[in-house]
């Protein structure tokens, strides 16, 4: 894991999204229970943190919205990629996704934080938010 991070480390993260990808599958794609990951990145789109911010059963996993746009703040983020996985293996977005995602989209913007992408890791695939034109 640690060499899967380093790929990415210190670089702009959508320059690499083929490292990103393999990053996030390690770290999720087997998971039993859904997680939630924050990617914060910086203004030349670097990572900052990688951050874990929920965990819950093999279905489902509640977050606030208000606490992690703070702490996007806190840490100067200047935009975001969401990621979760789905333990089922398959990676499509249920209804709940979808609303969340444009909320927290919308909450960030009040902040001037970019949500770029939302991926949810399944058990092959990666499905991505930004490319199905979820997110502009």
């Amino acid at each position: 894991m640690h060499v899967l991070r380093s790929r990415i480390a210190d670089r702009p993260l959508l320059s690499c999204l083929p490292q990103v990808a393999d990053y996030l599958r390690f770290n999720l794609s087997f998971a039993v229970t859904e997680r939630i990951r924050i990617l914060h990145l910086d203004a030349a789109n670097r990572l900052i943190r990688d951050e874990q911010i929920g965990e819950g059963t093999g279905t489902r996993v509640a977050m606030a919205v208000g606490p992690m746009i703070d702490r996007a703040s806190e840490l100067g983020s200047a935009s975001l990629i969401l990621v979760h996985n789905h333990p089922s293996g398959d990676p499509t977005p249920s209804r709940q996704d979808i609303e969340l995602t444009l909320k927290i989209s919308a909450e960030a913007g009040r902040h001037d934080i970019v949500v770029i992408d939302h991926l949810i890791v399944g058990a092959e695939k990666i499905y991505s938010f930004h490319r199905a034109g979820l997110l502009a």
